[in-house]
């Protein structure tokens, strides 16, 4: 289920699957509806939605696109960066190879720093594709969602 408001997937398997919600009450029958309330924006989300609701899951689905775009841009960011940082890494650790020392690696200050900064490096490009996955995962389930809506296939 999606929530026509802000357009967050809830997976009402999953909920039940935990504690059932027909056993909550002794006057449940085949025509009693559960309503989930959206943990993101506290709205109410029901399984039968009208045209009104469905153009509102609409606008929430193109909004939680340009999050993922959003997402995709920042990972992208962090990505080269932790690119540009491992370059800088790479030169101080050939800077730690001294002439007179024969191009052995010594401990020096260049070595520290360029360790400091593979680390960050990790750091950032962990972070960006992180980002990035999570950006693909958004962007494809709110593409499938769109499509479903346009073709009118769409039931919750």
């Amino acid at each position: 289920m999606y929530c026509h408001h802000c357009g967050k997937y809830i997976n009402e398997h999953a909920i039940e699957a935990k504690s059932s919600s027909y056993s909550l009450t002794d006057e449940s029958n085949e025509n009693t509806t559960v309503q989930y309330v959206c943990p993101q924006c506290g709205h109410l989300i029901k399984s039968n939605l009208d045209n009104s609701e469905i153009k509102s899951l609409s606008r929430a689905s193109h909004a939680q696109m340009q999050r993922s775009r959003n997402l995709f841009a920042s990972g992208m960011g962090f990505a080269v960066i932790g690119v540009i940082i491992f370059v800088i890494a790479t030169i101080f650790f050939i800077l730690a190879r001294k002439p007179s020392n024969q191009f052995k690696l010594t401990l020096c200050a260049e070595l520290y720093i360029s360790i400091i900064l593979a680390v960050i490096c990790l750091c950032f490009i962990v972070l960006g594709v992180v980002n990035l996955v999570k950006s693909f995962i958004k962007k494809r389930c709110y593409t499938k969602l769109l499509d479903d809506i346009n073709d009118g296939i769409f039931v919750q």
